[in-house]
């Protein structure tokens, strides 16, 4: 299974919509895989209009609400340029903060979906598209205690603005080998 390149966050602090965050420590490599999870703190969706960047072409994954607060991942599946920032434009110009991975070229990208329940393990099952698929999901939480899943799912960890709540993106680089 392949290992995770890097992965960063834009900070604490909303960055205003269009303009740049600086999402990783160091510059993508040209052909692998990049994943941003776009958090805003409004509960509609979807919000994200775009994401631009000269690392190369985004497209929308997944879009879910948790009530509080609109998560939408995207995914470049073959990075044509090197970079550390991404600029991403929202519905009515919200501001957001942002989480990404760099992993290295997969084959495809899964809706991972979401879940939701009253205790501290929703079950969420998850087909990816083909062998070599990078699958992403993330669990929300506000009373913290937001755990990453076992097995080969990566913890990528939470980034915390308050007061929304505890968030945990976890991806997986391969399925099904």
């Amino acid at each position: 299974m392949p290992s995770l390149v890097q992965s960063g966050n834009s900070g604490t602090t909303s960055t205003s919509s269009g303009a740049a965050a600086t999402v990783f420590a160091a510059n993508t490599t040209v052909g692998n895989t990049v994943l941003v999870c776009v958090q805003i703190g409004v509960p509609s969706a979807p919000d994200v209009t775009s994401i631009t960047s000269s690392i190369g072409t985004f497209t929308r994954v997944n879009d879910f609400s948790d009530g509080n607060n609109d998560y939408e991942w995207w995914v470049c599946l073959a990075a044509t340029g090197a970079a550390k920032t991404v600029t991403i434009t929202t519905t009515g110009g919200q501001p957001y903060t942002a989480m990404a991975m760099e992993w290295p070229p997969a084959l495809g990208a899964a809706d991972g979906g979401h879940a939701t329940g009253t205790g501290t393990t929703p079950l969420l099952a998850i087909t990816p598209p083909n062998t070599g698929s990078v699958v992403a999901a993330t669990a929300t939480m506000y009373n913290g205690g937001v755990t990453a899943p076992g097995g080969a799912w990566t913890n990528i960890g939470g980034w915390t603005a308050k007061p929304s709540p505890d968030r945990r993106a976890v991806s997986r680089g391969t399925m099904g080998r």
